[in-house]
């Protein structure tokens, strides 16, 4: 039996609605050889506590793996990645934490890390807050 396609989502009619779109749980991937940015709508799963001695996040753990394999992510240099971590808000409820971040491969780890800006980690609610002052 072939295989359907999904029908292609329609692309962004300006540079503020791509970084809405993605700051929202996506996944980047710059062309370096073509110069263009191209995205999926998934999100992938990071223990914050499993740093490097540089501060870059190990992209080594079983929830990482998983979602990597799911969602079919290849990780290569330069891969942007929206990166998040299980966390409640102060009434106990699930709000994630959230981080924007640049996949490398560390020498000295032996494996795939991330570069995020710790100062920007941020809340899913807060990205939600920020959509819908948006609308």
């Amino acid at each position: 039996m072939a295989r359907e396609l999904a029908p292609r989502r329609r692309r962004p009619r300006d540079l503020r609605e791509t970084r809405i779109r993605a700051r929202r749980w996506c996944v980047f991937s710059i062309s370096q050889s073509q110069g263009r940015r191209t995205w999926s709508s998934q999100k992938v799963y990071a223990d914050f506590h499993n740093a490097d001695a540089h501060g870059r996040l190990r992209l080594n753990c079983v929830g990482t793996l998983e979602d990597l394999s799911r969602q079919r992510i290849e990780l290569h240099e330069g891969l942007l990645l929206t990166l998040y971590a299980d966390d409640l808000d102060d009434k106990g409820r699930l709000d994630e934490l959230l981080a924007d971040g640049v996949v490398g491969y560390s020498e000295d780890e032996h494996g795939w890390v991330a570069t995020i800006d710790w100062s920007a980690i941020r809340h899913a609610s807060d990205d939600r807050e920020l959509l819908d002052q948006r609308r």
